[in-house]
């Protein structure tokens, strides 16, 4: 017999210890809002203009190299960095500030933001790492040679908006993080 056969199930009370209906997060303000889309607003716009300006195309650039190095090692820190910042959260749990962020429905957001950082960097360090190879693949394959410039366009765009949006979330997530910890208790 099992475990939950032998439970008694007449009385609906002891079917649920708390409400199943979970409460929304309240409707965000305008500034939350705006803090929320501004980086998103931000990395389009640097598509937009990566996208018109081969200056900054990445496959075929001089440069490359030490930025993509640069970037993948920065990567790999904000990474390791938001990751190591979800582990706070659980210790600083006793602080006021975290109990008022509950009781307000905000603590998710705060949640989301680190986990957008977090992605954004972990994206950033993949399509930096895949622009290694793919720089050699792009000129040295005669296929690609007459699609090479829309290919350096396209990833070069959506590169650079993954950029910002990688710095944006960051930003945000971090300067919340040190809010929290400096929050008196």
């Amino acid at each position: 017999m099992s475990a939950t056969s032998s439970r008694s199930y007449r009385d609906p009370t002891e079917l649920f210890d708390e409400p199943t209906v979970r409460s929304l997060p309240p409707r965000p303000s305008f500034a939350l809002r705006v803090e929320r889309w501004a980086p998103w607003l931000l990395a389009a716009s640097a598509f937009a203009g990566v996208w018109y300006f081969p200056n900054l195309w990445l496959l075929k650039a001089e440069w490359k190299s030490d930025l993509l190095t640069n970037v993948i090692a920065a990567s790999t820190i904000l990474a390791a960095y938001l990751l190591t910042a979800a582990t706070i959260l659980p210790a600083v749990e006793e602080k006021a500030i975290i109990q008022k962020l509950r009781a307000a429905k905000y603590y998710g957001y705060i949640v989301d933001y680190i986990a957008r950082a977090a992605k954004a960097a972990g994206s950033l360090l993949v399509l930096s790492v895949i622009a290694i190879p793919l720089t050699k693949v792009v000129s040295e394959t005669d296929r690609l040679k007459d699609h090479a410039d829309l290919l350096n366009q396209i990833f070069s765009a959506t590169w650079w908006a993954l950029a910002i949006l990688s710095v944006g979330f960051v930003y945000i997530a971090t300067r919340i993080l040190f809010r929290l910890l400096r929050a008196p208790r």
